[in-house]
């Protein structure tokens, strides 16, 4: 995976993933996603239109101990 640390040096992001936007891919309601809200926080939670505006699924995990 091809990441990158920010220019500010608080986040490691990835080069190869962005985040969904509703109009392009609608989310699964009722299920958690990793969700951007309007206040700019990153979050797992259940979609809502009042207060997120962008997502992706959650990432598998390892099958590795």
């Amino acid at each position: 995976m091809k990441t990158k640390i920010s220019s500010d040096n608080a986040r490691c992001v990835s080069e190869e993933h962005f985040m969904l936007k509703p109009s392009e891919h609608k989310p699964p309601l009722g299920v958690n996603l990793l969700i951007l809200t309007n206040l700019g926080k990153t979050m797992i939670g259940k979609w809502n239109d009042n207060d997120c505006v962008e997502w992706f699924p959650l990432p598998r995990r390892s099958k590795h101990k």
